[in-house]
Parts: structure tokens; sequence; C-alpha cells
């Protein structure tokens, strides 16, 4: 008996979002290991997966059959009526050809533009229009002809159908027949095999899978509960009724519908005429006009020789010879329009005084740099042009720009008006349910606890999959082999991890085509009132030949272009940013002290902690920064810390010092890589650059190859075999971590630059930054903090001098009004217009009647009294808050008296009313004004409940809450400030334990004190209360992965303890002299007290405590001559030795000796203490 033939013409991937659970990959895969010729893809109402299902599908052998399932209005499209327009009925769409395809794009498209409402609908008029090329069915029983039968309106159902017969054409519409053993769809099912013989036209068996194996549908189950916010045992949501909406076999359609074969059969008719084969090998390069008698190529070229001279002085030739050698790849791969496109945006940009450039690998091109898309010279930078364009291998033209983002909207615009408004789109993305964001949804289904679903998640790793969770955290493991509810929760939340949860628009992808996008991908809206978006990734569009950008609006640029602003208008100083020193002193002594808080990429505080052990002095030692401080180029900070002082460098070959010497001999850039290919194994640049793709992208079989042909090679030019082998694995390692050279060299500019405006104009610069961040308090607290330290004080708001965004005054800079909660900023902008016209308000009564009241009433202004907005006014705020009330109404009454012309009389007259004194009421308690400006300000700005404990805070705090990092996982802490908040709870044995959470005017922290610490910590802990706690820095372990650190706390002091020095030790820091924290202030000199210099402690680790190692350690010390002495702990395995060493050992702890030592013997086996002070002696 032969096998039966099936394909399956209806199918849901997880683009019909939150409910359908079929992966598309696993999709192509089950038709082909069930030998079906062909496959459908009808998500509901959208094309999100067309082209991803397209290449799946081909890969697998399988013919893709590229539909839709659409939404019907039940009226017209244009008609939005809840009582009639709420529930569309469903229309299976498949295209025949070309045409058809295409006119399912436009179908779909205007779904979305024109007809959404609830749900993107078509009507029967719009399909009329676009009917050519496509096969219609009938689709479930939400379709409009099988709801008629199942209503009793057979003469309906026949209506219904006969039109979709007359639009397309008896031979090109069928009726779907499904069973999924619901009672229902037996009643539909006769009706649709009577209509068919009636009408003469034909039927098809169809399963409408939403998941792709029977055992799915639990886990479809809990999407459905997912996507309507219903949980898994509420009797009334929404259910499919059935196990059996799986991708069945041909042999288990065949026994559904052994009745009725011509169903099977249709299936195979209808994929036969299926025939779309997408086009994904034309580029549609947008049309750019050149002036008369020109062509892209030669106006390309012409510009950039134009300002060769201008931008290389000197070295015309040198620079002539890499432009036409970069301009004939360019042209031989037609992508000269491309680059003047992106020209003309960034010259539009720069006209409007928009700060713009483009950024990654565009970096490595001179034609970039000639055209301004890029501030960085790419000949002084040693940056490889093969990097961004390698004339070996296909790839589409790549070069995304940074924009300013409070002025990214604008050059969108731009492009939109030149290209028009149909070829221009910003791109959809999708959001994916991550590993712990899928388990708190299935919890949240399965009404699990919040507690319980919350512990489990944070025992997944930020970067882990569920499975790798399970493998990786042994306390995961248990509780999901011992614990029934926790393997429910994560089996279900295993089945529906990765899976797309919803769409939004991408940060900053746009495409640009040369004709409407609709001729080659959908459209929808973004939301249902806002701008066109594409239906299609950004990957997807890119394989659709369309030309994709990235307009990435980028904070920090706004902060460099508000700071020149503010320089131009209140320094008169026009500073043009191409044209500063890169050499400024000022520049590095300030990041040399690590005080980088507010400078783009060197802010965090282990980054701060890289810049004092580095001490940079030239931007050469910016740019391997950026891509040093990451996760496994981490490793190498000590080897590249101690080559920037002078350690001497060794390399595994000779032909490497040359590439890794900037470096300071760190495997670090994804370039250098392709260059040690090249020198050692004479690869040509574009075979090292694919490569380095390879072993970036892991691509083992491709590396294989690759790897014969660098060793023969290495061997051929008299390297050993071993040395070649070991290049190559390291290099294989570390292209993984490796970071593109022109990448951070050009994000480096932005780093060097937001650092020169901070070291030599920081009152423009932090009031800039503080503007851009006025929503977040942290930042704003953290800045206070740090212009404190510059000198630069942080005023109150202030109705006289506060503008809407912060403001320089003087030196100082002035709250935003704006940064104000609670007051409209329209209102604020009332405030400043008022003053602008009449000048400075006198008091409250006259700031009533000149502020209009319709924009700012009695809440709002009662806010910006309680902040201290009119504290230059009324220093009493309590006078100013009894007297509100009568203000407001006299100023209601005198704008009313305006309003109906009844001063006019006095239009040349000053009236000085007299004002009514204020009420004789004692002022706010300074607490009371300090919360009001907590609550009101998100910070503290006219005093610091902190600020009376500030020298105790600075005697004993070992770190300030923003310098805690990762690297002190495991360490002990001082850290002090002011409890915010604490709650107490029983742990899982009854005991007492309390959360903390501590903050110190930069940061906040939560403590955790467990039971064993209880007892001691309680008493001293309370809300408001001004502590000192000592404990262990927690990060996440294999066990626990929790997002942010906390503190394990053993004791705590309040800050007013007088007996404090016989409990804490002094923290060394800066200002307590030193840092009692192993750091060292990098120097290695002695403060001018009588506080002796610090012991330098050195663990060697049992597998160091060798003869070998001892003697290193020896030669180690006496390269670096001081006056600390050394401390010894030498670990024998069950006993540790602790040896001082004499006078002949003393030391100067600077970053080179801590580098070399944990070089010798592996990080953290470094640190300081202080030794008792000594009395100084009568002289």
């Amino acid at each position: 008996m032969s096998q039966p033939e099936f394909v399956h013409l209806h199918c849901h991937s997880e683009y019909s979002l939150l409910d359908g659970a079929s992966r598309i990959k696993d999709l192509a895969k089950f038709a082909a290991a069930n030998h079906m010729p062909a496959l459908a893809l009808t998500d509901h109402g959208v094309m999100y997966g067309i082209v991803q299902f397209y290449k799946a599908c081909r890969e697998a052998g399988v013919k893709p059959i590229l539909g839709c399932e659409a939404y019907v209005a039940a009226r017209s499209r244009k008609d939005k009526e809840a009582k009639f327009d709420r529930e569309p009925s469903h229309l299976v769409l498949l295209p025949k050809d070309e045409q058809g395809y295409q006119n399912l794009v436009k179908l779909i498209t205007a779904s979305h533009l024109e007809g959404f409402y609830y749900k993107p609908r078509i009507d029967r008029e719009l399909l009329a229009q676009h009917s050519q090329g496509l096969i219609v069915a009938s689709a479930c029983i939400a379709g409009e002809v099988p709801r008629a039968i199942l209503d009793g309106n057979y003469d309906l159902a026949r209506q219904i159908a006969g039109e979709y017969v007359d639009i397309v054409g008896r031979d090109n519409f069928y009726l779907e027949l499904q069973d999924h053993g619901l009672p229902e769809q037996k009643a539909a099912n006769e009706g649709l095999l009577r209509l068919a013989k009636d009408l003469g036209v034909g039927v098809t068996a169809t399963n409408d899978s939403h998941y792709s194996r029977r055992e799915d549908a639990d886990a479809h189950d809990i999407l459905l509960c997912i996507q309507t916010s219903k949980t898994y045992a509420d009797p009334n949501r929404m259910r499919f009724g059935a196990q059996e909406f799986y991708l069945k076999t041909a042999e288990e359609m065949a026994a559904l519908f052994s009745e009725v074969p011509e169903a099977l059969r249709n299936t195979l008719v209808i994929a036969e005429q299926c025939n779309v084969e997408l086009d994904l090998d034309t580029i549609h390069m947008p049309v750019f006009e050149v002036p008369e008698g020109e062509t892209l190529d030669s106006h390309l070229a012409n510009l950039c020789r134009a300002k060769l001279p201008e931008k290389f002085p000197g070295r015309d030739e040198v620079a002539r010879k890499r432009l036409e050698y970069e301009l004939e790849v360019i042209q031989g791969k037609g992508y000269s329009g491309y680059f003047l496109i992106v020209e003309d945006l960034v010259r539009f940009a720069h006209k409007r005084g928009i700060i713009a450039a483009a950024r990654g690998s565009a970096a490595s091109s001179v034609v970039s740099y000639l055209l301004d898309m890029t501030y960085l010279d790419p000949l002084e930078f040693k940056l490889i042009f093969e990097r961004f364009l390698n004339p070996e291998r296909e790839s589409s033209p790549d070069i995304d720009l940074d924009i300013e983002d409070a002025r990214r909207q604008e050059v969108y615009d731009y492009a939109v008006e030149k290209y028009g408004v149909d070829n221009v789109a910003q791109i959809i993305t999708f959001g994916t349910m991550a590993a712990r964001g899928a388990v708190r949804d299935v919890g949240r289904a399965l009404e699990y606890p919040i507690s319980e679903v919350d512990e489990i998640a944070k025992l997944i790793p930020q970067t882990d999959s569920i499975s790798e969770a399970l493998e990786n955290v042994p306390e995961l493991r248990q509780r999901h082999e011992s614990d029934e509810r926790t393997k429910r929760l994560l089996e279900a939340a295993m089945s529906i991890e990765g899976l797309a949860r919803h769409s939004s628009v991408h940060a900053c992808g746009v495409v640009i085509s040369k004709n409407p996008l609709t001729q080659h991908i959908p459209l929808q809206r973004a939301g249902q009132e806002g701008g066109v978006i594409t239906q299609l990734a950004g990957p997807d569009v890119e394989a659709c030949g369309l030309v994709k950008m990235d307009f990435l609006g980028l904070k920090n640029m706004s902060i460099i272009s508000e700071t020149l602003r503010l320089l131009k208008e209140t320094a008169a100083l026009d500073l043009d940013l191409t044209t500063i020193p890169m050499d400024d002193r000022k520049t590095y002594d300030m990041l040399s002290r690590g005080e980088s808080t507010a400078v783009f990429q060197l802010e965090s505080s282990g980054m701060r902690s890289l810049l004092r052990d580095l001490k940079p002095d030239r931007f050469a030692h910016i740019a391997p920064l950026l891509a040093l401080y990451r996760p496994g180029p981490m490793d190498e900070m000590p080897r590249f810390v101690a080559g920037r002082h002078g350690q001497r460098v060794e390399y595994a070959h000779p032909d490497l010092e040359e590439i890794l010497s900037e470096t300071f001999g760190v495997l670090l850039y994804q370039e250098q890589v392709m260059q040690a290919a090249m020198k050692m194994a004479d690869f040509s640049m574009p075979q090292a650059e694919i490569l380095m793709r390879a072993m970036s992208k892991k691509q083992e079989k491709k590396m294989e190859q690759m790897r014969d042909i660098f060793i023969d090679n290495c061997v051929a030019k008299q390297t050993r075999r071993e040395v070649a082998e070991q290049v190559f694995a390291r290099m294989y390692k570390f292209a993984g971590y490796g970071f593109n050279k022109a990448h951070s060299a050009a994000y480096a500019v932005l780093s060097y630059q937001t650092a020169y405006l901070k070291a030599n104009y920081p009152t423009q610069y932090m009031a800039a930054f503080m503007t851009s961040f006025m929503n977040r308090a942290d930042r704003i607290a953290l800045c206070i903090e740090d212009c404190r330290k510059l000198g630069v004080a942080v005023l109150p708001p202030d109705v006289n001098e506060s503008q809407v965004n912060f403001s320089v005054s003087g030196k100082d800079i002035r709250f935003a009004l704006a940064a104000i909660k609670g007051v409209g900023a329209g209102a604020l902008q009332e405030i400043v217009n008022a003053r602008a016209e009449g000048g400075p308000f006198r008091d409250l009564y006259d700031f009533a009647e000149r502020v209009p009241q319709r924009a700012l009433g009695k809440s709002a202004i009662e806010t910006l009294l309680r902040c201290g907005a009119f504290d230059s006014l009324h220093p009493n705020r309590a006078q100013a808050l009894a007297a509100l009330a009568q203000a407001v109404e006299a100023g209601q009454r005198l704008q009313r008296d305006k309003a109906a012309g009844q001063v006019s009389l006095f239009g040349e007259v000053e009236v000085d009313t007299t004002r009514p004194l204020l009420p004789n009421v004692p002022d706010l308690p300074r607490e009371d004004k300090l919360a009001a400006e907590r609550e009101l300000l998100g910070v503290y700005v006219s005093d610091h409940p902190l600020k009376s404990a500030r020298k105790v805070l600075e005697k004993y705090v070992t770190h300030t809450l923003d310098e805690l990092s990762e690297s002190l996982d495991g360490k002990t802490v001082v850290v002090g400030g002011l409890v915010s908040d604490f709650r107490q709870i029983r742990d899982r044995k009854g005991n007492p334990m309390m959360f903390v959470t501590l903050e110190d005017g930069v940061g906040s922290l939560e403590l955790i004190v467990f039971a064993s610490a209880y007892a001691d910590c309680a008493p001293e802990t309370a809300k408001d209360a001004l502590i000192l706690a000592e404990g262990q820095v927690m990060l996440g372990s294999s066990s626990r992965s929790d997002d942010e650190l906390k503190l394990r706390c053993s004791r705590v002091f309040r800050a007013d303890d007088k007996g404090l020095d016989a409990k804490l030790r002094p923290s060394r820091r800066k200002g307590g002299n030193g840092n009692g924290n192993g750091r060292g202030n990098g120097n290695g000199e002695v403060a001018a007290n009588s506080t002796p210099p610090p012991v330098v402690n050195i663990r060697v680790p049992q597998t160091k405590a060798t003869p070998g190692t001892l003697n290193e350690l020896q030669g180690i010390l006496k390269a670096h001559p001081g006056n600390s002495g050394v401390l010894l702990h030498i670990d024998h395995g069950r006993r540790l030795t602790q040896v001082s060493l004499g006078s002949g050992h003393v030391v100067r702890l600077d970053a080179a000796l801590q580098t070399e030592l944990e070089l010798a013997l592996g990080r953290g086996t470094v640190w300081t203490e202080q030794q008792p002070r000594v009395a100084a002696s009568a002289q």
C-alpha cells in the first residue's frame, strides 16, 4: 500500500505572537522528516516569519508556501464601531506566483495601515483589487463561511463563498475541512461538503497547527494564558478545546479524512501551483541624484579626491594610493551610491548643527574619513579597510550612524523627505521569551507565589538558557529533580523559552529603498497611531536586498551638543571638537585619577579602577581600554597594565611584536588576528578577514581548513610547527572575544571628547550631562557628589534663576525646573517666559499673578514651594505655604480681571498692589525640608543628611557604593550611609533576618543581615539612621545569580558611635590616608603625617609555593624598591606560613608591581594593610 501524500497548508509559527508555539526551523524539519514536498506558513494577519521560513524550507529541501491567515472585517475595513466590528473572520491566502506574493504583501500591509481595528483587517473590496495570483481558503471555524453554516444560515454561507469565487475564480477558492474532534467542526464540515458540491469548488484538509508536537499542547495552553493575562485554572479563559492542533503526519491526516480523499489530494494540487521564489540576491540600492555629466562612481571619487590635501597634508601620495584602492573595491561592488547616501545624511546633519558620525568598521575607510562621515584618520591608527569591506566576500554595505538622540528624528525625517514616504521605514524587532522571563510568565499563569517563582528565576544566570542553568547550577538541578512543582514550572518555561513574545520598533534600524517598500516587504504601524515600520526584522530586510542603516540616537552626543551650546551662551566660546588637542594634560590627569564619572564608556567603577592602574597619557591608551574591559580580554588587564608601565613583553614569535606592541602583547583586536595571519602565513588581506570572521563566528569546518593552511604556510616560512599551532590556538581563543579596532577607536574619540569637556569645562559639561539624565535620580545624585569634588556646587531650584534644563550659574550649576516631579513641562516654560517678560518675581503673590494659572495651578506652586524653589524669596517655607491659598486666589482674580479687560484703563500706569504680610509661623524642621526635596527632586540639594557624618564616613568607609563592582565579590568592605528602608522577615528555620537599603549620596545597596548576625546588627539599624556596615560583597555564584551586588552584613555601627576607633580600622582612602582594600593610590608615597607606609601582603598559593616561583618573586620585589614592608602568606595545603621579609625587601606598591605579582601568582593575591600609627618622637 502506498504511503499517503499530504501537505500542511495552514500552519502557525511563533510569529502568531503568543498563539503559535512552533519554531520556524522545527516546521521545516518536520516536513522534511515526513517526506512532505511542501509546507505553508499562515500566521495570523502578519508575514513576520516569511523570509526565515523560506530559507529554512529551502535548506531542508521543502518547497515553502508563503501565506497568511488574514483577518476579514465584518463590514468594510474602514468601519470601526465596537458593536459591529470587533470580531473579524479568518481567511487563508496562499500566493501562487510572484504576482500573488506582491498582492499578498499589499493586502497585509493595507490591513495594518488602513483596516486596523483590534486586528489588522482586509475586506472583499481590497481583495478584489489584489486577487491576481492568490489561492483563497475558507479557514477554520472562525472563517466567514463556516461561521454562517454554524449559525444555521446556509444561504448566507453560499452567498459569501460565491463572492469569493467571483473575486478569485472557481479554481482558486477552496473550502477548508478540519477535524480536531470538536463537535462544531463536524457540523461545519457537513455544510462545507454540501456547499462544495453546490458551487463546484474544491475542498482541502488542514490541521490549523499551532504547535509542532502533540506533547506541546500544554505549553501552548500556557502561552494562551500569557497572551490573555489569564490563569491556567480559570474556567472562563480562552482554550482550544482539544490537543490536536499539532503537525500531524500524512498518515494521521489520511485517517481523519479517509472519506474525503480529494481533500488530501487537493493539498498537493495547491502546493504544486504555489511556486513563489524570493529574490534574495539583488540589492535594491536607493537612487541618488548626481550632478549632470557625472556618474555615481565619478561623483564619489571627485568628492574624495578634492578633500585629500585638506585631510592628509604632507601625506597625499600615501593616502591617494589607499583611496584609489578603496574606490576600486567600492565601485566594483556597486556601492558608490550607498556611500553618497550616507554622506548626504551626515552632511545634512552637520549643516543643521546636529552631531552625527559613522561608527563601527566604517571608521576603517579613508573614503569615510574624507567625506566627514568619521572623525578618525584610518592611516594614523592603522585601521584595515578589508575589515569593513572585503573584495573577496559577498556582503551588504553596512554603515551605521550615531546621531545625538534629541535630534535623531530630524535626520530620519530628512531621509523620508528625500527618498519618499513610501520608500523609507523604521524596522521592527521582536522581544523573545528569555529564560528568566519565561519562568516568571509561566509562574504567573500557573498561579505560583511570586516569591517562589522569583527565587527559582534568580537561580538562572543571566547569560544561560534554562537547560544550561540546569547543567551549571547544582541548586537548580536539585530542585528540578526533587520537586514536582519546580519541574512543572521549568519544563513549561523551557518549551516556550526563546519564542517571540511581542513586536516593537528597533531602536535605530531604518530601511531605504529605490521604490515603494511594498514591492518587496510588508509593512505595518508601530502601535495604532505610530509611524510605518517593516514587518521583517533587520536581517530579513537585508536578505531581501534592501539597504538597512542604523540611525542610533546617542545620548552622549546630545550631551556634547548641549555642552557646546552652554559654552557659547555662558562663556562666548564657539568650540569646534574636531580641533581640540588630543594631548591635553588636564584630561589625561583627570582620567589617571579615575575621575571619569559621566565620561562616555569610562564611568563604571571597574573602568575607573583600571584607569587609576593604567594612568593613560595619550589617546593610544584609551582605544584599547574599551576593547579590554569586557569578558574574556578582561583577564589580560594585568598584562596590559604591566606592559604600559614598562614591564618587558614577550612574544610567541618575532613577527607578532610589530602587531601586538600597541597593546603590550595582548591579542585584543580582530584586526590583529588578520595581521598575524598575513605576516606569519602570507594570507592576503581578504583571506585574513575571512579567517578572522570564521574564528569569531566559531565556523568549525571553515576554521579547520584554514588552520591547516595557516600552519603549513608558517612552517614553509621557517616557523616551528608547535609555535604555529600555539599562535593559531591563541588567535582562535581571542578572535571570539576580539573587538573591532575601528569601532573601539571611533568610540574612544567620543570618550576623549567627553573627558576633555569635563576636565576643561566641568560646569557646562556636568549641567549638560544632568539635563540628559534628569529623570534618573540615581545619576543626578552621583553627579551632585562628583560636582562637589570638582568644586562645582549644584544649587537648588529657584523660580528666579532656574531654566527648564540644568543651567550654568556663574561657576556653579542651577537645578532644572523640569527635574521637579509633578510639574508639567509646559507649565515650567510659562515660568521662564513670565520671568523673561516681566523680570524676576518679587514674591509668591507676584508669581501667582504673572504665571498663567491655567498652566500652573495651586498644587504645582505648592510643589515648587516644598522643594525649595521659592527659598530665595521666602526662606521660611512654612510661611509661604501658609499664604499659598490666599496668593493663588489673588492671582486668579487679577488674571480674570485682565482677561475681561477691566484693568485696561491703567495701561500706562504701574500699579503697586500692597501685599498682605505672610503668616507668622515657625519654619519647617530641616528634616522635613530635606524629605520634601528627596520626594520631589529625587535627591538632596540644599543639604544632605550625610553631611554631618561625612568626616566619619571618609575615615572608615573602604568603598563608596558606586565603587562596588564584580571584582570585589567575596571581599570584605566597609560601607556607610543612610538607611532609607529596611524589612525584617523570618528565614526557613524561623529565625529573624533583615534586608536593609543603604544610600550614600552616590549609590544604593541592599544589605542582607542573616540570622547569625541579626542580634548584633538589628539594634543599630533604623530608618534614617546613619550607619557604617561591614560585610562581604555578594555577587551571583554558580548557584545564585541575582542581578545586583549585595552586602552580606556582619557588623553595623552608628556613625555617631564614639568608640568607632576601637571597632573599625581607618580605611586609608583619600582623606583617610590610603584605601585599606588592596588597591593602593598608585604612587607608593607616604603621607606627610605620622602614619607609617602600609605593609604589602602577598599570598603564595599552594600550586605556586615552589623554589622557582619564590626566586621569581624575589626578583620582582627587588625591581621595585620603596618603603613598604612585605609579608608573605605561603599556603602549604593544611597550614599557612607567614614570613615577614626584612628591610632588604621594602617595596613601592604601584600598579606595575601589583600587576607583575598577580601575573606570577594570580589575581587577588596582593593587598595592603596599614601598620599601627606610631607617635612622633620629640626632636
